[in-house]
Parts: C-alpha cells; sequence; structure tokens
C-alpha cells in the first residue's frame, strides 16, 4: 500500500520561530505519510527549517513604483496573487515543476485573509482537505457575516480539529458536530529539570514577552531578589528587546535557539518558568494557547503564569493548578509563588514530577500524531 500524500497549508513557515511552526514540525517528524508545504508569507517567521516547503508570496513593493509593477506583475501571471485568489497556472507550474502529488490537504488558518487563501489554493488542488485551527484572529470569533471564507472552509473540510475549546465551540457554529481537541503536543525525552539545591536559582522566560505580564514580572523583581537571594531571569527567543527595561537591564538573554536538543539542555538548566501571558483583553487570551507551555512540561519546569481569568490558557493549565502552575496577578503573588516553588525542595520536586506526568500522559506527541495520520487518512478516503 502506498503511503499518504499530504499537502500542508498555512500561513507561516514551518519554523522552530513561531507557535504553529516549532508544532507541525514535531507532527511531521516521522510521520507516516509524505508531504508537501505550502505557505503564504515569510515576514513574520522567515523561511522553513525543513525540505518541500514552498512560500507563495508576492514581492513587496516599496516607493513610488508599486502601484504600476504589481498589477502588470498579475496582469503578466508573474505573481502569485490577484487580491485573495491564487494565479491558478503559477501554482500548477509548482506541482508540475517539483513532481508534486497529494491525496488530502491538512489546512492550519487563523484568520479571515488566510481562509480566503487556502480555500484558493484547495480549488487548484482538487482533494478533500482537514481543518486544524490553532488560533483565531478576530476577537469577536467566527460568523457567517464576518468570516464568510472561514466558515466556507470549516463547512466543506471533511474533519474539524482545534487546539481548545474555545476554537472548537466557534467552530461548530458551521458545524455542530464533533470537533477534535488535538492538545499542543512535546516530544517525550529524558531530559528533565533539577532542583537548585544550593545553587542559582534560574528562571525561564520564552516567545512573545507579553506586556501586562512581564511588567507585573518587573515590578516583583526586587521583592523575588531578596527572598531568593542570586535569582536569575534568562530568556529564549528573538523579543527580548520587547521586556521592559529593568528586565532588560538584569536578564540573561540566550537568543533564538533553533535546535530542538540545545533548547532541551537550556531547559534543564533552569529551574523555574515564568509564563507572561496571554491576559490582555484580546483574541490571544480568548483562544491561544501558547505552545512554549509544552517545552516547560516535559522538561518538569514548575510555572508561574499571569495568565487570564477564563482564558483559553487558564483552562488548559487548570488540571495543573495549584500543584504545578500558580496562577498570579499581582506583583506581591509572584513573589510568593516563585518563593513557594524555589524555596522548598519538596514542594519544587512534587510540582516538577506532576507538571512531566502530565506532558508525558496527555502532551506526547506520538499518540497525537497518530491520531491526526487516522483523520487525514480517512478524509482521503472519503470517510
Amino acid at each position: 500500500m502506498s503511503r499518504l500524500r499530504v499537502a500542508i497549508v498555512t500561513e507561516c513557515a514551518l519554523s522552530r520561530k513561531h507557535g504553529t511552526g516549532a508544532q507541525l514540525l514535531q507532527l511531521v517528524d516521522g510521520a507516516p505519510f509524505d508531504f508537501f508545504h505550502l505557505y503564504l508569507t515569510g515576514e513574520y517567521a522567515g523561511l522553513s527549517e525543513c525540505a518541500n516547503s514552498f512560500r507563495l508570496e508576492d514581492p513587496r513593493y516599496r516607493g513610488r513604483g508599486k502601484r504600476f509593477v504589481a498589477p502588470l506583475e498579475r496582469a503578466l501571471g508573474i505573481n502569485w496573487w490577484n487580491g485573495d485568489r491564487i494565479q491558478p497556472q503559477k501554482l500548477r507550474g509548482l506541482i508540475s515543476r517539483h513532481r508534486l502529488s497529494c491525496d488530502v490537504a491538512y489546512v492550519l488558518v487563523g484568520s479571515e485573509q488566510q481562509a480566503a487563501r487556502a480555500g484558493s489554493i484547495l480549488g487548484v488542488l482538487d482533494c478533500p482537505y482537514v481543518l486544524h485551527v490553532m488560533d483565531i484572529y478576530h476577537g469577536d470569533g467566527l460568523s457567517r457575516e464576518a468570516t464568510p471564507a472561514f466558515a466556507r472552509l470549516a463547512e466543506n473540510a471533511a474533519s474539524l480539529i482545534a487546539i481548545s475549546e474555545p476554537i472548537a465551540a466557534e467552530l461548530k457554529k458551521f458545524r455542530p458536530g464533533a470537533v477534535e481537541i488535538m492538545p499542543i503536543v512535546h516530544r517525550a525525552t529524558e531530559v528533565r529539570a533539577t532542583h537548585a539545591a544550593n545553587g542559582t536559582v534560574r528562571v525561564l522566560l520564552m516567545g512573545k514577552p507579553y506586556a501586562r505580564g512581564t511588567e507585573l514580572l518587573a515590578a516583583a523583581w526586587d521583592g523575588i531578589s531578596q527572598r531568593i537571594p542570586g535569582i536569575e531571569l534568562a530568556y529564549v527567543g528573538q523579543q527580548a528587546h520587547g521586556l521592559p527595561p529593568g528586565l532588560q537591564r538584569i536578564v540573561r538573554d540566550l537568543g533564538y535557539v533553533s535546535e530542538a536538543g540545545e533548547l532541551e539542555r537550556l531547559l534543564s538548566g533552569c529551574h523555574l518558568a515564568f509564563l507572561p501571558g496571554p491576559s490582555e483583553p484580546d483574541h490571544f487570551t480568548r483562544f491561544s494557547i501558547p505552545s512554549r507551555i509544552s517545552d516547560y512540561l516535559m522538561a518538569g519546569l514548575p510555572i508561574v503564569a499571569t495568565v487570564g481569568a477564563g482564558s483559553a490558557t487558564e483552562r488548559f493549565l487548570g488540571p495543573l493548578i495549584p500543584a504545578s502552575v500558580a496562577a498570579v496577578s499581582s506583583p506581591e503573588q509572584i513573589v510568593a509563588a516563585m518563593e513557594h516553588f524555589a524555596g522548598n525542595p519538596e514542594h519544587w520536586l512534587a510540582a516538577s514530577a506532576a507538571a512531566r506526568k502530565f506532558a508525558v500522559e496527555h502532551l506526547s506527541v506520538g499518540a497525537i500524531r497518530e491520531r491526526l495520520f487516522d483523520i487525514l487518512t480517512q478524509a482521503a478516503a472519503g470517510h
């Protein structure tokens, strides 16, 4: 029996520089299917970190000439896009040149424009598809009136997958039946954090430095330093410049870490994780679950989190509150939570064990990858 052939369609690159890309790289690594990947832009996350990935992005013209050059190139069929419609002959040419083929498409979108463009691509691919939604970039959610392309994409999908219950509820507006919930994933590793004992306590902050949470951490830092002498703050990612000035002065900026093994080594050298959000009243708080949480939990790091009450992230972390996750909302609570975890070996060891157990049982990528393969296989077969 031949291997399943999958076309993956996303907004951004398959790259560890953003959450969806990092999740997908884990899902396709060692997957029991062949795939090629089409993505809409390299603006936010650069280029893909895997082969067989193709960017469908028009040049970004600057200056006075852009009014004339872009329409001319569209008329000549040089550009990929005419508004939100793919130039079909251009995409067919790419498929032919690289001998690409697919039995089913696996589509991940989060906005109306992405949905419109993905729908246009699917018209050329002409195959059944599965829609997986990890983010929704509309604060008011989805509706047939405001997001018609998203609605059509959901209605016509062979199967629907959501990363959270709030997103599943939005998709059920268009398909009242079951929506598969697939959480964030992480490959099971043997690398784990250990208690700081008499050494330096290192707090890790990764990815997007949500403003409200990092400002609370900055306000708490003097108190933390007094209660836990010698404590350090380390940052991994590309946005250390977005930290408040008070944290920029003291943070150890480790930059972007591209290798999974190197990131796991860094995680094992830390003792606490700080999750600064999302907590603002926006679509991130309502729908998103930062993928860095899976890194923290698999490493066995207790988490101090400033996340919105009732948010998708708080609901996801609920089974771990308060055993491994302290949900806090003030500088004083941050100080108390860090002292609770770092100041008592028994507290830290119990929290670390519970975090690791949850990750192994619920987030291990192997079982979730197999479930995704089953869904794609059924869609390709017309079931």
